[in-house]
C-alpha cells in the first residue's frame, strides 16, 4: 500500500496533538527526500540545531519511526539520544509505543524494521532495473548520460517521445519528428507506461562534440586530470547533476596547463607515473618516472643519474632509454651534483622538469 502523503501525514500529527494537549509551532518537512539517511536532509538537520541551540519547544511530533530515519536502530538511537540530552521529547504520534522498558524494546525493532523495509525495496529495484535491462532491453530510469537524450518507444519500436535534460534543471521534450513540445519543471516527474522501451540517443550536438573530444583526448594519451582542465579552460558547461560550480572537475589554481599538442619525446609526457625513492622514502621524495624513449624538458638542477645504484628496481622493469643512447639504471636517488657519470663515464641528458609535477 502507498504510504500517506505529507498532507495526509500532518493532518494525522495535527489532530493527535490537539487531543492530546499539544500546540504545533512550525513543521519541519523534507520532501522527496530518501530517509534511509540523515544527510541531505535540511529540515531534519535544521530541527536537531534549533533543539540544541535556544529551542523554543518541548517535543518533537512525528507521523510513525519511519518518518524519522530509516537508517537503522544506530542511527535512530544517536539522533533520539542528542534529543533527549536537550531536554525534547520525540513522539511518534501513530505507533503508540508504551513509556516502560517494552517500548525502548518496540522502538529498536520497529526502527530495524524501517530499515530493512528499505534493503528489501533497493533490493528489488535493482532486481526489476537488471531484468528490463536484459529482457526489455532498456535503460534504466533516471538522468540520462552526459551526451544522450531518453528516447521513449512503444513495445513495436514506433517513437512516442523524447526527454532531454537542461543544465538548469529543466526537462525538454519532443515528439516523434523531433520537434519541441514543451519545457517541464525539474521537480516534476516524467509518466511512463510499463510497456514502453527506453533507449539512450544521441542528444545535444554541443554535448556530443564534448564526448566524442573526451574520448579522442583519451586515445592520445592524456590523463582524465588533463583533459578535465581543458575542458574547464575551454568553459565547457557542467553535468547538471554536479553542485553548483561551472565547472566540470576541480582542480587546484596551480594546476598546470593541458598540453595542446599530442605528446612526443620533446614535451612533458601526459601520463607520468609516480615513484616513491627507497633512499628517502615517503611521497615528499616522489619523483615523476618518464616514459620509454621519452624525455622531459625544464631548466632544473635536478638531474638524472646512469649509476647502477638501483639494481632491485633495475630486474623489474627496463629503465627509459635516456637521450645519449644509454639503457643503464637509473640512480633512485635525486641529487643537485651535475659532475655524475655513474659507472657508464660519461654525463647524463635528461633532467626532470623542477620538483614535483
Amino acid at each position: 500500500m502507498q504510504e500517506r502523503s505529507i498532507p495526509d501525514q500532518q493532518a494525522f500529527v495535527h489532530r493527535w496533538a490537539e487531543e492530546h494537549g499539544y500546540t504545533i509551532l512550525r513543521w519541519f518537512t523534507d520532501d522527496a527526500i530518501s530517509g534511509t539517511s540523515t544527510k541531505g536532509r535540511e529540515a531534519f538537520e535544521r530541527m536537531i540545531h534549533e533543539a540544541e541551540n535556544d529551542r523554543d519547544f518541548d517535543a518533537v511530533l512525528v507521523y510513525d519511526i519511519s518518518r524519522f530515519s530509516r537508517g537503522g536502530s544506530t542511527e535512530m538511537g544517536f539522533f533520539l539520544y542528542r534529543l533527549q540530552q536537550a531536554g525534547v521529547r520525540v513522539i511518534f504520534c501513530a505507533e503508540a509505543l508504551p513509556d516502560d522498558d517494552g517500548g525502548e524494546l518496540l522502538l529498536g525493532v520497529k526502527s530495524w524494521q524501517a530499515h530493512q523495509y528499505c534493503v528489501k525495496l533497493s533490493r528489488d529495484c535493482i532486481r526489476g532495473a537488471v531484468s528490463s535491462i536484459k529482457v526489455k532491453q532498456s535503460a534504466p530510469g533516471g538522468r540520462a548520460p552526459y551526451g544522450y537524450d531518453r528516447q521513449y518507444r512503444a513495445p513495436d519500436g514506433q517513437v512516442l517521445r523524447t526527454i532531454r535534460h537542461l543544465p538548469d534543471g529543466r526537462k525538454q521534450e519532443f515528439d516523434a519528428q523531433s520537434r519541441h513540445v514543451r519545457f517541464i519543471p525539474g521537480p516534476e516527474g516524467i509518466g511512463k507506461v510499463r510497456s514502453d522501451i527506453v533507449r539512450y540517443m544521441p542528444g545535444d550536438p554541443e554535448h556530443v562534440k564534448t564526448v566524442q573530444r573526451i574520448f579522442d583526448l583519451c586515445a592520445r594519451g592524456y590523463g582524465f586530470r588533463y583533459i578535465t582542465i581543458a575542458l574547464n579552460d575551454d568553459g565547457v558547461a557542467r553535468s547538471p547533476r554536479r553542485p553548483a560550480g561551472g565547472t566540470i572537475g576541480r582542480s587546484n589554481s596551480s594546476s598546470p596547463t593541458p598540453p595542446t599538442a599530442a605528446p612526443s619525446a620533446t614535451t612533458r609526457p601526459p601520463k607520468a607515473r609516480f615513484i616513491a625513492s627507497p633512499l628517502t622514502g615517503g611521497p615528499a621524495s616522489r619523483r615523476a618516472r618518464l616514459p620509454r624513449g621519452t624525455a622531459a624538458t625544464g631548466g632544473s638542477s635536478l638531474r638524472a643519474c646512469t649509476s647502477r645504484s638501483s639494481r632491485r628496481r633495475s630486474s623489474r622493469r627496463p629503465m627509459p632509454r635516456w637521450p645519449g643512447g644509454t639503457t643503464k639504471g637509473a640512480c633512485t636517488g635525486r641529487h643537485s651534483d651535475t659532475s655524475c657519470r655513474g659507472s657508464s663515464g660519461a654525463p647524463t641528458a635528461a633532467s626532470t622538469s623542477g620538483g614535483r609535477f
